[in-house]
């Protein structure tokens, strides 16, 4: 806003500018931020899990079995990073 007798910048302008200035430092420093972090973990998902048809299907081998539900879930499990996702 513009002051109306000399027209230059009045103190609200000058607040305004200083806010905005203030607001786009702290989101330029959030923003670096997470992208580190982005950069830290990038690596560290693993793969998708494919399972097969068989093991879709909820049926009793699942349930009685614990040998097999521990080879599906070390089959899910194996290309994970064990820092990042600690799952036994």
């Amino acid at each position: 806003m513009k002051s109306r007798y000399d027209n230059s910048p009045g103190k609200d302008a000058a607040m305004a500018g200083t806010r905005q200035r203030r607001m786009e430092s702290i989101h330029s420093e959030k923003n670096s931020f997470v992208k580190s972090q982005e950069r830290k973990v990038e690596g560290k998902g693993g793969k998708n899990p494919v399972l097969e048809a068989e093991d879709m299907i909820f049926c009793s081998k699942m349930i009685n079995d614990g040998e097999h539900a521990q080879m599906l879930a070390r089959t899910l499990t194996k290309g994970l990073d064990k820092d990042a996702f600690p799952v036994k």
